[in-house]
């Protein structure tokens, strides 16, 4: 008897899941994952722009750091849009200029951006976000490298070795992929 119960229930589970399956939903199928990805980290004193002891106007200091989109072909046909963000906290007594260059493989510009970053004791954050919509794209998946310069503008008192405070960059990348 406890048989004949366990083979209607088998029978029961069968013919209930004997609905038509529509797989065409597949085709139909999108993932849009988001990731973010730090890019560069810098913090320097007022120091590294007075070299030999003395100020120089237009003097700068550069950072780069790899970008390997361009590397996975996965990722530039998938990749539908880009920001990048760019936060700037400067406690030195002085302005500075901050120049973002996109580099292709054959190390020629492909984006430049400049921005302003002012002087605040107060150590707030100036923050910009550059965005590449799916029309711009093909502008980050050329770049291959990403090089900040940091020039120090006039005006002002003088940096000195005592010259107090901090230049400090923090940028990230938000990529947003489309596969289907």
């Amino acid at each position: 008897m406890r048989k004949l119960y366990l083979v209607l229930g088998i029978a029961i589970l069968l013919i209930s899941c004997a609905k038509d399956l529509d797989f065409s939903q597949t085709e139909e199928f999108q993932l849009t994952p988001v990731f973010d990805v730090s890019l560069l980290f810098f913090e320097e004193t007022p120091d590294r722009f007075i070299p030999d002891d003395m100020e120089i106007i237009g003097n700068f200091i550069s950072d780069t750091t790899d970008l390997v989109i361009s590397e996975d072909s996965f990722v530039i046909e998938s990749l539908m849009r880009a920001e990048l963000e760019f936060e700037f906290t400067n406690t030195i007594p002085r302005n500075f200029r901050a120049e973002v260059v996109f580099l292709n493989a054959d190390q020629e510009p492909v984006r430049v951006i400049d921005l302003d970053v002012p002087q605040n004791n107060e150590g707030e954050v100036t923050t910009h976000i550059e965005d590449f919509p799916e029309e711009d794209i093909a502008d980050i998946t050329a770049t291959v490298q990403l090089v900040v310069n940091f020039f120090l503008l006039p005006g002002g008192d003088p940096v000195t070795r005592d010259t107090e405070g901090i230049l400090k960059l923090r940028s990230k990348g938000t990529f947003y992929l489309l596969i289907e």
